[in-house]
Protein backbone atom coordinates (compact mmCIF):
# COMPACT_ATOMS: atom_id res chain seq x y z
CA UNK A 1 0.00 0.00 0.00
CA UNK A 2 1.18 3.49 -0.95
CA UNK A 3 1.86 6.29 1.77
CA UNK A 4 -0.87 8.14 0.31
CA UNK A 5 -3.04 5.23 0.82
CA UNK A 6 -1.69 4.55 4.18
CA UNK A 7 -2.34 7.95 5.11
CA UNK A 8 -6.27 8.22 4.13
CA UNK A 9 -6.45 4.73 6.06
CA UNK A 10 -4.95 6.40 8.94
CA UNK A 11 -6.88 9.82 8.87
CA UNK A 12 -9.98 7.06 8.48
CA UNK A 13 -8.82 5.67 11.76
CA UNK A 14 -9.32 9.17 13.38
CA UNK A 15 -12.80 9.05 12.83
CA UNK A 16 -13.47 5.82 14.30
CA UNK A 17 -11.62 6.18 17.62
CA UNK A 18 -11.83 10.11 18.30
CA UNK A 19 -15.39 11.23 17.14
CA UNK A 20 -18.46 11.26 19.43
CA UNK A 21 -21.48 10.88 17.92
CA UNK A 22 -24.52 13.23 18.89
CA UNK A 23 -21.98 16.20 19.41
CA UNK A 24 -23.72 19.44 18.73
CA UNK A 25 -23.27 20.93 15.26
CA UNK A 26 -23.36 24.41 14.36
CA UNK A 27 -26.13 26.10 12.52
CA UNK A 28 -25.37 26.14 8.64
CA UNK A 29 -26.90 27.09 5.43
CA UNK A 30 -29.07 25.49 2.66
CA UNK A 31 -26.55 22.71 3.24
CA UNK A 32 -28.49 21.30 6.29
CA UNK A 33 -31.72 21.30 3.94
CA UNK A 34 -34.18 18.46 3.42
CA UNK A 35 -33.15 16.11 0.02
CA UNK A 36 -34.70 17.39 -3.01
CA UNK A 37 -37.12 13.92 -2.53
CA UNK A 38 -38.06 11.85 0.04
CA UNK A 39 -38.24 9.45 -1.61
CA UNK A 40 -34.93 6.40 -0.77
CA UNK A 41 -31.86 7.27 -2.92
CA UNK A 42 -28.59 4.30 -3.55
CA UNK A 43 -25.73 6.18 -4.75
CA UNK A 44 -22.67 3.80 -5.45
CA UNK A 45 -19.11 5.35 -4.45
CA UNK A 46 -15.73 4.19 -5.51
CA UNK A 47 -13.04 4.92 -3.40
CA UNK A 48 -9.06 4.42 -5.25
CA UNK A 49 -7.97 4.08 -1.93
CA UNK A 50 -9.48 1.01 -0.37
CA UNK A 51 -11.44 0.57 2.33
CA UNK A 52 -14.88 -1.23 3.19
CA UNK A 53 -18.14 -0.25 3.71
CA UNK A 54 -18.12 -0.65 7.46
CA UNK A 55 -15.18 1.95 7.60
CA UNK A 56 -17.43 4.12 5.17
CA UNK A 57 -19.94 3.98 7.27
CA UNK A 58 -18.63 4.80 10.63
CA UNK A 59 -16.33 7.97 9.00
CA UNK A 60 -18.68 9.44 6.74
CA UNK A 61 -21.82 7.37 6.35
CA UNK A 62 -23.71 7.52 9.49
CA UNK A 63 -22.53 11.16 9.70
CA UNK A 64 -24.45 12.11 6.60
CA UNK A 65 -27.71 9.93 7.47
CA UNK A 66 -27.91 13.10 9.86
CA UNK A 67 -28.57 14.87 6.74
CA UNK A 68 -29.76 12.89 4.19
CA UNK A 69 -31.44 10.23 6.51
CA UNK A 70 -33.04 8.71 2.63
CA UNK A 71 -29.80 8.31 1.08
CA UNK A 72 -27.57 4.80 1.25
CA UNK A 73 -24.18 4.49 0.22
CA UNK A 74 -23.49 1.32 -1.95
CA UNK A 75 -19.53 0.92 -1.28
CA UNK A 76 -16.84 -0.16 -3.41
CA UNK A 77 -13.05 -0.11 -2.49
CA UNK A 78 -9.78 -0.67 -5.02
CA UNK A 79 -9.18 -3.82 -3.69
CA UNK A 80 -12.41 -5.42 -5.41
CA UNK A 81 -11.39 -4.15 -8.70
CA UNK A 82 -9.74 -1.29 -10.44
CA UNK A 83 -11.19 1.57 -11.53
CA UNK A 84 -10.82 0.89 -15.38
CA UNK A 85 -11.67 -2.10 -14.81
CA UNK A 86 -15.37 -1.56 -13.06
CA UNK A 87 -15.83 0.93 -15.84
CA UNK A 88 -14.89 -1.82 -18.44
CA UNK A 89 -17.55 -4.18 -16.67
CA UNK A 90 -20.49 -1.95 -17.14
CA UNK A 91 -20.49 -1.52 -12.90
CA UNK A 92 -22.70 2.04 -12.55
CA UNK A 93 -20.55 4.11 -10.49
CA UNK A 94 -22.13 7.61 -9.45
CA UNK A 95 -19.61 9.24 -7.08
CA UNK A 96 -15.36 8.87 -7.14
CA UNK A 97 -13.11 9.22 -3.98
CA UNK A 98 -9.93 10.14 -4.60
CA UNK A 99 -7.04 12.11 -3.56
CA UNK A 100 -5.31 14.85 -5.60
CA UNK A 101 -2.12 13.04 -6.20
CA UNK A 102 -4.20 9.65 -7.00
CA UNK A 103 -6.92 11.55 -9.18
CA UNK A 104 -5.38 12.20 -12.45
CA UNK A 105 -4.20 8.47 -12.93
CA UNK A 106 -7.14 7.01 -12.03
CA UNK A 107 -10.76 9.04 -12.28
CA UNK A 108 -9.55 11.56 -15.14
CA UNK A 109 -7.49 8.88 -16.62
CA UNK A 110 -10.74 6.64 -17.77
CA UNK A 111 -12.31 10.07 -18.50
CA UNK A 112 -15.39 9.63 -16.53
CA UNK A 113 -15.14 13.00 -14.96
CA UNK A 114 -17.59 15.78 -15.70
CA UNK A 115 -17.71 19.82 -14.43
CA UNK A 116 -19.98 20.15 -11.95
CA UNK A 117 -20.54 24.35 -12.12
CA UNK A 118 -23.50 24.21 -13.20
CA UNK A 119 -24.77 21.36 -10.76
CA UNK A 120 -23.29 23.06 -8.19
CA UNK A 121 -24.72 26.13 -8.45
CA UNK A 122 -28.01 24.62 -8.74
CA UNK A 123 -27.89 22.59 -5.66
CA UNK A 124 -27.20 25.88 -3.65
CA UNK A 125 -23.31 25.28 -2.81
CA UNK A 126 -21.03 28.65 -1.98
CA UNK A 127 -18.19 28.03 -3.30
CA UNK A 128 -16.56 30.94 -1.45
CA UNK A 129 -16.89 29.40 1.67
CA UNK A 130 -14.36 26.84 0.62
CA UNK A 131 -10.38 27.53 1.33
CA UNK A 132 -9.52 28.57 -2.22
CA UNK A 133 -6.21 26.23 -2.18
CA UNK A 134 -8.67 23.63 -1.55
CA UNK A 135 -10.80 24.79 -5.08
CA UNK A 136 -7.42 25.41 -7.09
CA UNK A 137 -6.25 22.14 -6.10
CA UNK A 138 -9.36 20.64 -8.03
CA UNK A 139 -9.39 23.33 -11.10
CA UNK A 140 -6.05 22.45 -11.98
CA UNK A 141 -7.12 18.98 -13.22
CA UNK A 142 -9.01 20.97 -16.25
CA UNK A 143 -12.62 21.88 -13.92
CA UNK A 144 -14.64 21.64 -11.14
CA UNK A 145 -14.77 18.13 -11.51
CA UNK A 146 -15.66 17.77 -7.77
CA UNK A 147 -14.98 19.64 -4.32
CA UNK A 148 -12.61 18.65 -1.44
CA UNK A 149 -14.19 17.09 1.99
CA UNK A 150 -10.81 17.00 4.08
CA UNK A 151 -7.50 17.52 3.13
CA UNK A 152 -3.61 17.18 4.57
CA UNK A 153 -0.06 18.55 4.47
CA UNK A 154 3.34 18.72 5.96
CA UNK A 155 3.71 19.16 9.65
CA UNK A 156 7.01 19.10 11.92
CA UNK A 157 6.57 16.48 14.67
CA UNK A 158 9.09 16.43 17.21
CA UNK A 159 10.10 13.69 19.92
CA UNK A 160 9.66 15.90 23.24
CA UNK A 161 11.97 13.14 25.22
CA UNK A 162 14.84 13.65 22.97
CA UNK A 163 14.91 17.48 23.45
CA UNK A 164 14.61 16.87 27.24
CA UNK A 165 17.77 14.33 27.10
CA UNK A 166 19.82 16.60 25.76
CA UNK A 167 18.81 19.63 27.13
CA UNK A 168 17.40 21.66 23.41
CA UNK A 169 14.83 23.72 23.53
CA UNK A 170 11.86 22.64 21.71
CA UNK A 171 11.10 23.52 18.35
CA UNK A 172 8.85 26.41 17.60
CA UNK A 173 5.67 27.40 14.66
CA UNK A 174 7.65 29.65 11.87
CA UNK A 175 10.90 28.22 12.06
CA UNK A 176 12.76 28.65 9.10
CA UNK A 177 14.95 25.57 7.16
CA UNK A 178 18.06 27.21 8.45
CA UNK A 179 16.82 27.60 11.73
CA UNK A 180 15.34 23.49 12.09
CA UNK A 181 18.84 22.57 10.20
CA UNK A 182 20.86 24.38 13.06
CA UNK A 183 18.24 22.86 15.73
CA UNK A 184 18.46 19.22 14.30
CA UNK A 185 22.87 19.52 14.34
CA UNK A 186 22.31 19.76 17.91
CA UNK A 187 20.19 16.14 18.36
CA UNK A 188 22.14 14.68 15.69
CA UNK A 189 24.80 12.39 18.02
CA UNK A 190 25.61 9.48 18.90
CA UNK A 191 25.62 8.13 22.62
CA UNK A 192 25.22 4.83 24.41
CA UNK A 193 25.37 3.23 20.55
CA UNK A 194 23.21 4.92 19.40
CA UNK A 195 22.95 6.65 16.57
CA UNK A 196 20.88 9.90 17.02
CA UNK A 197 19.35 11.90 13.87
CA UNK A 198 17.87 15.21 14.41
CA UNK A 199 16.11 15.59 11.36
CA UNK A 200 14.48 13.62 9.04
CA UNK A 201 12.77 14.53 6.38
CA UNK A 202 10.78 12.10 4.29
CA UNK A 203 11.95 12.97 0.60
CA UNK A 204 8.74 11.72 -1.14
CA UNK A 205 6.18 14.05 0.76
CA UNK A 206 8.31 16.73 0.85
CA UNK A 207 8.45 16.62 -3.57
CA UNK A 208 4.52 16.02 -3.27
CA UNK A 209 3.36 18.83 -1.18
CA UNK A 210 6.58 21.35 -1.25
CA UNK A 211 6.34 25.18 -0.66
CA UNK A 212 8.13 26.18 -3.77
CA UNK A 213 4.88 24.48 -5.71
CA UNK A 214 7.03 22.48 -7.89
CA UNK A 215 5.26 19.35 -9.96
CA UNK A 216 7.38 16.71 -10.80
CA UNK A 217 6.38 16.74 -14.43
CA UNK A 218 5.98 20.21 -16.01
CA UNK A 219 2.60 21.05 -17.53
CA UNK A 220 4.31 23.29 -20.12
CA UNK A 221 7.01 20.79 -21.57
CA UNK A 222 5.66 17.51 -20.77
CA UNK A 223 8.59 16.49 -19.16
CA UNK A 224 9.97 15.75 -15.59
CA UNK A 225 10.76 19.02 -13.70
CA UNK A 226 14.25 17.70 -11.81
CA UNK A 227 16.89 19.71 -13.98
CA UNK A 228 14.39 22.86 -12.54
CA UNK A 229 17.15 25.06 -10.37
CA UNK A 230 14.64 25.26 -7.79
CA UNK A 231 14.37 21.51 -7.58
CA UNK A 232 18.24 21.58 -6.50
CA UNK A 233 17.76 24.32 -4.38
CA UNK A 234 14.59 23.06 -2.55
CA UNK A 235 16.39 19.41 -2.12
CA UNK A 236 19.86 20.85 -0.87
CA UNK A 237 18.24 23.34 1.26
CA UNK A 238 16.25 20.80 3.11
CA UNK A 239 16.72 16.70 2.80
CA UNK A 240 20.93 17.36 1.98
CA UNK A 241 21.85 19.91 4.46
CA UNK A 242 19.67 18.13 7.16
CA UNK A 243 22.07 14.63 6.49
CA UNK A 244 25.64 16.33 6.77
CA UNK A 245 26.83 14.50 9.91
CA UNK A 246 29.18 11.76 9.58
CA UNK A 247 27.17 9.53 11.60
CA UNK A 248 23.61 10.48 10.04
CA UNK A 249 24.57 9.25 6.77
CA UNK A 250 26.58 6.10 7.97
CA UNK A 251 22.84 5.32 9.09
CA UNK A 252 21.05 5.99 6.08
CA UNK A 253 24.16 4.40 3.83
CA UNK A 254 23.99 1.30 5.78
CA UNK A 255 20.25 1.12 6.96
CA UNK A 256 18.42 3.73 4.66
CA UNK A 257 16.51 7.09 5.96
CA UNK A 258 14.42 6.40 8.78
CA UNK A 259 11.24 6.50 8.21
CA UNK A 260 7.54 6.56 10.25
CA UNK A 261 8.88 3.78 12.45
CA UNK A 262 12.00 5.44 13.03
CA UNK A 263 10.31 8.30 14.53
CA UNK A 264 7.49 6.85 16.46
CA UNK A 265 8.81 3.32 17.14
CA UNK A 266 12.45 3.07 17.29
CA UNK A 267 12.62 6.44 18.78
CA UNK A 268 16.05 7.95 17.45
CA UNK A 269 14.55 10.93 15.18
CA UNK A 270 14.45 14.04 16.86
CA UNK A 271 12.24 15.75 14.19
CA UNK A 272 10.51 14.23 11.62
CA UNK A 273 8.96 16.55 8.42
CA UNK A 274 5.44 14.40 7.03
CA UNK A 275 2.66 14.35 6.14
CA UNK A 276 -0.04 15.56 9.37
CA UNK A 277 -2.09 11.87 10.42
CA UNK A 278 1.08 10.01 11.71
CA UNK A 279 -0.45 10.48 15.13
CA UNK A 280 -3.85 8.46 14.22
CA UNK A 281 -1.96 5.21 14.80
CA UNK A 282 -1.16 3.28 17.70
CA UNK A 283 2.23 3.63 17.26
CA UNK A 284 2.29 7.17 18.92
CA UNK A 285 1.01 5.24 22.29
CA UNK A 286 3.68 6.21 24.98
CA UNK A 287 5.57 9.01 22.40
CA UNK A 288 5.85 11.59 23.99
CA UNK A 289 5.53 14.07 21.58
CA UNK A 290 4.39 17.45 19.85
CA UNK A 291 4.23 19.30 16.48
CA UNK A 292 5.25 23.16 15.10
CA UNK A 293 4.39 24.06 11.36
CA UNK A 294 6.62 23.08 8.51
CA UNK A 295 9.48 25.22 8.80
CA UNK A 296 10.15 27.75 5.93
CA UNK A 297 12.14 29.00 3.21
CA UNK A 298 13.61 32.25 3.24
CA UNK A 299 12.57 33.75 -0.12
CA UNK A 300 8.46 32.70 1.09
CA UNK A 301 8.26 34.24 4.31
CA UNK A 302 5.30 32.47 6.03
CA UNK A 303 4.21 30.02 2.91
CA UNK A 304 4.34 26.31 4.53
CA UNK A 305 2.84 23.21 2.88
CA UNK A 306 0.52 22.30 -0.31
CA UNK A 307 -2.64 21.20 0.82
CA UNK A 308 -3.21 17.60 -0.40
CA UNK A 309 -7.09 17.03 -0.75
CA UNK A 310 -9.43 14.39 -0.82
CA UNK A 311 -11.93 14.79 -3.47
CA UNK A 312 -15.68 13.84 -3.79
CA UNK A 313 -16.07 13.49 -7.94
CA UNK A 314 -19.51 13.03 -10.01
CA UNK A 315 -18.93 10.08 -12.79
CA UNK A 316 -19.85 11.43 -16.14
CA UNK A 317 -22.20 8.64 -16.46
CA UNK A 318 -24.36 8.93 -13.35
CA UNK A 319 -27.98 9.25 -13.47
CA UNK A 320 -28.26 10.23 -10.81
CA UNK A 321 -25.82 13.38 -11.12
CA UNK A 322 -28.83 15.56 -9.25
CA UNK A 323 -28.48 12.78 -6.38
CA UNK A 324 -24.99 13.14 -5.65
CA UNK A 325 -24.60 16.52 -6.37
CA UNK A 326 -26.51 16.69 -2.75
CA UNK A 327 -24.38 14.24 -1.19
CA UNK A 328 -21.12 15.98 -1.77
CA UNK A 329 -23.63 18.95 -0.87
CA UNK A 330 -23.82 17.64 2.89
CA UNK A 331 -19.96 16.68 3.13
CA UNK A 332 -19.07 20.00 2.48
CA UNK A 333 -21.96 21.39 4.35
CA UNK A 334 -20.79 23.70 8.10
CA UNK A 335 -22.31 20.71 9.93
CA UNK A 336 -20.19 17.73 8.32
CA UNK A 337 -17.03 19.92 8.44
CA UNK A 338 -17.73 20.69 11.84
CA UNK A 339 -17.54 16.98 12.97
CA UNK A 340 -14.26 16.10 10.74
CA UNK A 341 -12.69 19.21 12.11
CA UNK A 342 -13.33 18.29 15.56
CA UNK A 343 -12.49 14.57 14.76
CA UNK A 344 -8.99 15.99 13.90
CA UNK A 345 -9.64 15.87 10.07
CA UNK A 346 -8.53 19.15 7.87
CA UNK A 347 -11.52 20.74 7.13
CA UNK A 348 -11.97 22.02 3.76
CA UNK A 349 -13.95 25.17 4.35
CA UNK A 350 -12.22 28.50 5.76
CA UNK A 351 -14.33 29.46 8.27
CA UNK A 352 -12.85 30.04 11.50
CA UNK A 353 -15.39 28.83 13.86
CA UNK A 354 -15.07 25.89 12.16
CA UNK A 355 -11.15 25.93 12.41
CA UNK A 356 -11.78 26.14 16.21
CA UNK A 357 -13.39 23.09 16.46
CA UNK A 358 -9.94 21.52 15.16
CA UNK A 359 -9.07 18.29 17.45
CA UNK A 360 -11.27 19.03 20.44
CA UNK A 361 -12.32 15.79 20.03
CA UNK A 362 -9.35 13.70 19.54
CA UNK A 363 -6.78 12.22 22.29
CA UNK A 364 -4.10 14.99 21.14
CA UNK A 365 -7.02 18.17 21.29
CA UNK A 366 -3.84 19.80 23.66
CA UNK A 367 -1.24 19.42 21.36
CA UNK A 368 -0.60 21.90 19.01
CA UNK A 369 -1.82 20.81 15.82
CA UNK A 370 -3.83 23.54 15.34
CA UNK A 371 -1.48 25.67 15.18
CA UNK A 372 1.09 23.24 13.48
CA UNK A 373 -1.74 23.56 10.50
CA UNK A 374 -2.56 27.32 10.28
CA UNK A 375 0.39 29.43 10.98
CA UNK A 376 1.43 29.35 7.48
CA UNK A 377 -0.70 30.26 4.47
CA UNK A 378 -1.17 27.19 2.09
CA UNK A 379 1.51 26.88 -1.07
CA UNK A 380 -0.34 27.37 -4.43
CA UNK A 381 -1.29 23.06 -5.55
CA UNK A 382 1.58 22.02 -8.12
CA UNK A 383 -0.27 20.86 -11.35
CA UNK A 384 -0.55 17.14 -11.28
CA UNK A 385 -0.90 14.03 -14.10
CA UNK A 386 -1.44 10.78 -14.57
CA UNK A 387 2.66 10.17 -14.64
CA UNK A 388 3.40 12.03 -11.97
CA UNK A 389 3.70 8.31 -10.16
CA UNK A 390 6.46 7.14 -12.48
CA UNK A 391 8.34 9.59 -12.06
CA UNK A 392 8.17 9.91 -8.16
CA UNK A 393 9.75 6.25 -8.67
CA UNK A 394 12.29 7.85 -9.79
CA UNK A 395 12.62 9.91 -7.55
CA UNK A 396 12.97 7.57 -4.91
CA UNK A 397 15.13 4.84 -6.49
CA UNK A 398 17.80 7.70 -5.95
CA UNK A 399 16.25 9.23 -2.34
CA UNK A 400 19.65 7.96 -0.78
CA UNK A 401 21.91 8.99 -3.13
CA UNK A 402 20.19 12.63 -2.60
CA UNK A 403 20.59 12.13 1.11
CA UNK A 404 24.45 11.30 0.47
CA UNK A 405 25.25 13.68 -1.87
CA UNK A 406 27.27 10.95 -3.95
CA UNK A 407 27.87 11.48 -6.26
CA UNK A 408 26.64 15.33 -6.50
CA UNK A 409 23.36 16.50 -6.21
CA UNK A 410 23.34 17.71 -9.97
CA UNK A 411 24.18 14.43 -11.48
CA UNK A 412 22.11 12.73 -8.90
CA UNK A 413 19.18 15.19 -10.55
CA UNK A 414 20.51 14.55 -13.80
CA UNK A 415 20.24 10.71 -12.91
CA UNK A 416 16.54 10.58 -11.87
CA UNK A 417 15.64 13.27 -15.01
CA UNK A 418 17.05 10.86 -17.49
CA UNK A 419 14.95 7.62 -15.79
CA UNK A 420 11.84 9.07 -15.94
CA UNK A 421 11.97 10.74 -19.51
CA UNK A 422 12.45 7.22 -20.25
CA UNK A 423 9.58 5.61 -18.20
CA UNK A 424 7.05 7.89 -19.11
CA UNK A 425 8.17 7.82 -22.81
CA UNK A 426 7.55 4.39 -22.60
CA UNK A 427 3.89 4.45 -20.83
CA UNK A 428 2.70 7.37 -23.40
CA UNK A 429 3.87 4.37 -26.15
CA UNK A 430 1.41 1.62 -24.54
Amino acid sequence: MSHWKWGVLGLIFTLLTACQPGASQPETNAAQSESNSAEPVTLVLYNDAGGTQEEFDQSIGNEVKKILPNYTIKYIGEEKGTLEGMVTSGTEIDLFQSSIGNAAGSILNVGYQTDITELAQKSGIDLSRFEPSMLEAVKQFGGLYGLPINSGGLVLYYNKDLFDKFGVSYPKDGMTWDDAIELGKKLTRSEDGVQYMGLVISPPHLLRMNSYSLPVLDSASGQPNFGNPKMLQLLQTTVVRAAEDDGYRTVVRDKGLPANDGFSKQRNVAMYVMNYGLQNGKDFEGLNWDVVSLPTFKDLPGVGTQPYPNFMFISANSKKKEQAMEYIKALTSDAFQSYYAKSGRIPVLKSDEIKKLFATETAYKDKNVKNALYSNKYAAPAPKSKYDSLVERSFNKQSKNIILNNPDLNTVLATIQEDAVKTVEAEKKK
